[in-house]
């Protein structure tokens, strides 16, 4: 079954202080449990600058990654894009829908496969709130995270689903694979 889930339910999932975390938290590992493919999108607020979570993420990645903006706009207000100082990557602290955000350049140097697709060229942002890692924005393609994902799919671009280049897919699901103990 397809279950489309509002980024309320996202957003309150990692804020282990909000009173609706274990609730979000719960109802979204149920349909994984489940095998139901879940897809996240926001609720509009009305005509003028509304835009959903995915539509902020390209934006915030967009102009700190591919235009290389100082700042950047988001709903009327503008954040600062500046570097960490140890790595020297690119970060940006901005305000989405009252939850306060941060946008992290992949760091290349680690052996995720979005620091892989990273050291071959792509540009590959994460996304923290209340410092959870909520996404990600590669070449412009969201990958909203529902935590442990045993099953089920939760990935979501603009006007499509988002698929990684072959190599890494396959690299992914050959880790997805159970691995046999050995016993003692």
């Amino acid at each position: 079954m397809r279950i489309l889930v509002d980024t309320n339910i996202l957003l309150r999932s990692v804020q282990p202080n909000h009173p609706l975390c274990s609730q979000a938290t719960h109802a979204v590992a149920k349909f994984i449990r489940q095998k139901d493919a879940v897809f996240f999108c926001a609720q509009k607020r009305g005509l003028g600058d509304a835009v959903t979570l995915e539509e902020a993420l390209v934006r915030v990645w967009r102009g700190a990654l591919v235009e290389g903006a100082e700042e950047v706009e988001l709903e009327g207000q503008k954040f600062a894009v500046r570097e960490t100082p140890r790595k020297r990557l690119r970060e940006v602290d901005f305000v989405f829908e009252g939850q306060k955000l941060r946008g992290l350049e992949q760091n290349p140097k680690t052996e995720s496969r979005w620091a892989q697709l990273a050291r071959a060229g792509h540009k590959v942002m994460q996304f923290l709130s209340a410092g959870r890692y909520i996404g990600n924005v590669v070449d412009g393609k969201v990958t909203i995270y529902g935590g442990k994902k045993k099953s089920g799919t939760i990935v979501r671009a603009p006007g499509a689903l988002a698929e990684l280049p072959k190599d890494v897919a396959q690299e992914e699901r050959k880790k997805d694979k159970p691995q046999k103990r050995k016993r003692l």
